[in-house]
């Protein structure tokens, strides 16, 4: 039995009596029937009486219907919420239900069908680019969940892929018509919305100005400018923290360092954080006698303070985030549960120094700051031997919410000082603080880290690694629960 989604309430009726003509028992819904009419014609679907019922503006969310095994998508949606509530109508578990078969006749039929975000919704981020997933049919999927496509299905895929706003040349074809196309003004904010698309997407291939310009629609832009700008925003795409995406825009805004906050903790936390986002090496390294002359570097510069405007609106406004305060003891720029590059990091803490770390402890990813007494430690769930040393391939995963089970390094015992630290720390004053992330690098480009925020120990067992269980003074947020559980 299935359910086929359709455009209009003629298109409705039209696939019912084609059906029933053919011999296949059909029935149709739409918005517009009644309550008796709709539980009719579920009883019927339920009773093998009808095989199919065709929906217009229903059975999007709110029914279900375990016993659907088959899904025919006949409507045109660039909602991903719609696309996953109508899929979402065959998922369901019955007894002697096998599969779910879904057919869909609608991307062979639209040049601008977007594969790429049907794919990506389904699958989850990894090391793999979408394309490579699929020509090579490995998916990263939940547990238990597989796609298959045929040869020629998979070239279709493939070909839309290729086709899609992932190549810059249709970029910039978007840009250069997209007033006409979505009646709307043309800005990041719109641009994104409306074509689905993330900055770390866009800035792939260039600057939004940048794009522009190749669209015919502004001057070009200096190419030096441009690549230090799409460096920027690797760095500030990922920022969930309403603070300091507030704090950054009053900088750009008054470009200006307030001399009367320059001795506030918090204020230089949050300075330095901004000024390892546009800078890779510290002031000495860049030849500049002070931040504020760091600072000037930009400031100069006006479309990329009025681009970094705009995308700081773009994040401000898709925050799906409720920021909490970091308790370490001491002001720092950092929010539990915010994302952080590593670079960061070590600037909100205010130790950030060509040698604050050696490479060994860069690569294993512990880090002890004694004048603080704080153990940060920095870590990778999903691991590769490209990226890292067996030694260093440690087991770690959350066992629920609040518990976290981490290895330290493979030289730490339980009668060593560090190993004393560890389970001692709330004795000896010392505060553990925990950073993960799912991967080193998604399609070479290095990924943020998740605050969990301070954790106390819980037990241990081993030696040389030891087998930590820290117990979290927050729980991990539930979106991330599955990232960080190992099945």
């Amino acid at each position: 039995m299935g359910l086929g989604f359709c455009v209009s309430v003629e298109h409705a009726i039209f696939m019912s009596d084609m059906f029933n003509e053919i011999g296949i028992p059909s029935g149709y819904l739409t918005g517009e029937s009644d309550k008796k009419t709709r539980n009719s014609i579920q009883s019927q679907l339920l009773k093998g009486e009808i095989r199919f019922i065709f929906v217009v503006d229903l059975y999007n969310e709110g029914v279900d219907i375990p016993e659907v095994n088959t899904v025919l998508f006949l409507r045109p949606t660039e909602s991903m919420t719609i696309f996953l509530q109508q899929l979402g109508r065959g998922l369901r578990i019955s007894e002697g239900k096998e599969c779910l078969t879904v057919l869909d006749f609608v991307g062979r039929q639209h040049s601008n069908y977007r594969f790429d975000t049907k794919f990506r919704t389904l699958t989850a981020e990894g090391t793999k680019s979408l394309s490579d997933q699929v020509k090579t049919g490995t998916y990263l999927l939940p547990r238990g969940c597989f796609i298959t496509l045929e040869k020629v299905a998979r070239e279709t895929v493939l070909a839309h892929i290729e086709r899609s706003l992932l190549r810059k040349n249709v970029l910039i074809e978007k840009l250069s018509r997209f007033e006409d196309d979505a009646g709307r003004e043309l800005t990041l904010k719109a641009f994104l919305e409306y074509y689905q698309l993330d900055l770390t997407t866009l800035y792939s291939k260039s600057s939004f100005l940048g794009l522009c310009a190749e669209a015919g629609l502004c001057e070009r832009v200096n190419q030096e400018d441009e690549k230090w700008m799409k460096k920027i925003v690797r760095k500030i795409g990922h920022i969930n923290s309403i603070s300091f995406i507030r704090f950054i825009r009053e900088i750009l805004q008054t470009r200006d360092i307030h001399s009367d906050n320059r001795e506030k903790n918090m204020y230089l936390s949050n300075l330095n954080m901004l000024y390892y986002s546009i800078f890779s090496k510290p002031i000495q390294e860049m030849g500049y006698s002070s931040l504020f002359y760091g600072f000037q570097e930009l400031f100069k510069r006006e479309w990329m303070v009025s681009e970094l405007l705009s995308i700081l609106d773009y994040l401000e406004d898709t925050i799906q985030f409720i920021e909490k305060p970091l308790n370490i003891g001491f002001e720092c720029g950092l929010s539990l549960h915010g994302y952080y590059s590593r670079d960061q990091v070590f600037a909100g803490l205010g130790h950030y120094t060509p040698v604050s770390w050696s490479s060994k402890g860069k690569m294993e990813g512990v880090v002890y700051f004694q004048d603080k007494k704080l153990d940060v430690f920095f870590i990778t769930l999903n691991k590769s031997e490209k990226f890292f040393r067996a030694s260093t391939m440690y087991h770690d995963y959350a066992i629920n919410d609040t518990l976290f089970h981490w290895q330290s390094q493979s030289t730490t015992s339980e009668s060593s000082p560090t190993g004393q630290r560890y389970i001692h720390h709330n004795e000896i004053g010392s505060t553990v603080l925990l950073f993960v992330r799912e991967f080193n690098k998604i399609q070479n480009i290095s990924q943020p880290f998740l605050c969990l925020g301070t954790a106390r120990y819980e037990r241990h067992s081993g030696s040389r690694p030891m087998s930590i269980v820290w117990r979290l003074d927050e729980p991990i947020p539930g979106g991330y629960m599955k990232k960080a559980k190992v099945v």
